[in-house]
């Protein structure tokens, strides 16, 4: 993975999708090394699941409206690494407050997707390309976002009752760190 000035781009989520039958689904995802790369093996394994006849594509995860995207045939993998272009983007860091207004020091899962205003569902949209990471010390930090994105944010205790929730303007210029908080309710 690299950006659009042709920089190695490390910690960058790519996603296995399988493409079939109307099916776009995430099967696995890795994240990049220091050299840009995203290891996906062995794909042996993804073929003896009963995809043997599915295409396959590789996908920037992230927060990205128009991820890159690469179809290819897992029977017949490229011979040289599939390389994905990250456009412009930034980060994302949500703070979780308590009811007093101090870091929410708990277990909860942060989950974060791009907010949709035709009230398309949440969980849809966490499926097909959503961010979640656990909170730490009351923070968590979503990279990529892409830039002029509004994006659905929510918190929830491990039993899966909702924390709080929020729609928030992620970044406007490239490399931008906005700061979002959701509150307990």
């Amino acid at each position: 993975v690299r950006d659009v000035d042709g920089r190695l781009q490390q910690d960058v989520p790519v996603q296995l999708r399988v493409l079939e039958n109307d099916r776009d689904q995430t099967i696995l995802s890795v994240r990049t090394n220091a050299e840009g790369i995203g290891l996906i093996q062995p794909l042996d394994m993804v073929l003896r699941d009963g995809l043997a006849h599915a295409q396959f594509a590789l996908t920037l995860g992230g927060l990205l409206a128009e991820p890159a995207r690469q179809v290819f045939d897992p029977r017949n993998p490229p011979e040289e690494p599939i390389e994905l272009i990250l456009p412009m983007h930034g980060a994302l860091e949500v703070h979780v407050l308590d009811e007093n207004g101090q870091p929410y020091l708990a277990p909860a899962l942060v989950q974060a997707a791009l907010a949709k205003p035709d009230g398309e569902d949440f969980v849809g949209r966490m499926e097909d390309q959503g961010l979640s990471g656990m909170l730490r010390d009351g923070s968590l930090l979503f990279r990529p976002v892409g830039l002029d994105q509004d994006v659905h944010l929510r918190a929830q205790r491990p039993d899966g009752t909702t924390l709080g929730e929020t729609v928030v303007h992620g970044p406007t210029q490239n490399g931008e760190l906005v700061h979002a908080e959701i509150r307990e309710r």
